[in-house]
C-alpha cells in the first residue's frame, strides 16, 4: 500500500502561529522579569513603584535611599542591587 499525503496552506503556518503567540510569550516573559526584579529589590529591602501605560512596564524607585544605595553618594560607596539583578534576568533569557 502507498500513501500519499498533500498539505496546503502551511507556507505561512509558521509566521501565523508566530503572530498569535508571541502576544502571550512576550506577555509571560514581563510577568517573569517584573516578578524576579520585584523578589531581589525585596531582598535588597527596596520597594519598587510600578507604572503601566498601555504594553509598556516602569519599576523605579523614588525613595532617596534607595537611589543613594544604587549610585553611591560623596560620603557612601554605592550598594548597587539593580545592576546585578539585572544580569540574573539575561541569564535566565
Amino acid at each position: 500500500m502507498i500513501l500519499l499525503s498533500r498539505s496546503t496552506g502551511d507556507a505561512g503556518l509558521g509566521e501565523r502561529l508566530a503572530r498569535a503567540l508571541a502576544p502571550r510569550l512576550t506577555q509571560a516573559a514581563l510577568d517573569r522579569a517584573e516578578a524576579a526584579l520585584s523578589a531581589e529589590a525585596v531582598r535588597a529591602g527596596i520597594v519598587l513603584e510600578r507604572e503601566a501605560a498601555g504594553d509598556r512596564r516602569r519599576l523605579g524607585s523614588t525613595d532617596p535611599a534607595a537611589v543613594a544605595r544604587e549610585t553611591g553618594t560623596l560620603s557612601a560607596e554605592a550598594r548597587p542591587w539593580l545592576a546585578p539583578a539585572l544580569a540574573l534576568l539575561r541569564r535566565r533569557g
